[in-house]
């Protein structure tokens, strides 16, 4: 539709990387956030939800892959794929696909802009993937492969 209805925000933390999901509205509470607790990348990230409730933690599990836990269930797992230069999210229940990400130019609606694209299947928690999404190729030091040079943070809010 065009309508932006969701808001990102990456508060400028030198302790940590936070990505921020919100509603537009400049005084709506945080959805769900994602915390890594250094800026080099990598290892764990603390999830949490609406209220700033524990949700789980996402795991670098491999080279490029990355599994939720919630408490000692796996619910999702992430990867890279070199070859396609997307990020597949896989149902840890049957392994099938999510959703996916890939950055791309070939937008009529960014008009040949890069771009992150975040693809969710009907049913899933588009919240979730979003700020996991972003925290891993923000923070997680696998940046999707493209064209042009890797995505880089800026802090503050965006609305998308």
């Amino acid at each position: 539709s065009g309508n932006p209805l969701l808001r990102v925000n990456i508060p400028p933390d030198p302790r940590h990387n936070v990505v921020m999901i919100s509603m537009v509205p400049a005084k709506s509470p945080t959805l769900a956030a994602v915390m890594a607790p250094t800026r080099s990348g990598g290892g764990t990230f603390q999830i949490t939800g609406a209220g700033g409730r524990p949700y789980g933690e996402l795991r670098n599990t491999g080279v490029g892959q990355y599994t939720l836990y919630c408490g000692s269930a796996e619910g999702l797992t992430l990867f890279f794929d070199g070859s396609t230069g997307q990020l597949f999210l896989l149902s840890s229940a049957d392994g099938s696909q999510i959703a996916k990400a890939n950055r791309g130019t070939d937008s009529n609606f960014f008009s040949g802009a890069e771009h992150l694209e975040v693809r969710v299947n009907p049913g899933v928690d588009a919240v979730l993937v979003l700020s996991t999404v972003l925290a891993v190729v923000l923070f997680g030091g696998n940046p999707l492969p493209s064209g042009g040079s890797p995505l880089t943070p800026s802090v503050g809010p965006r609305q998308f």
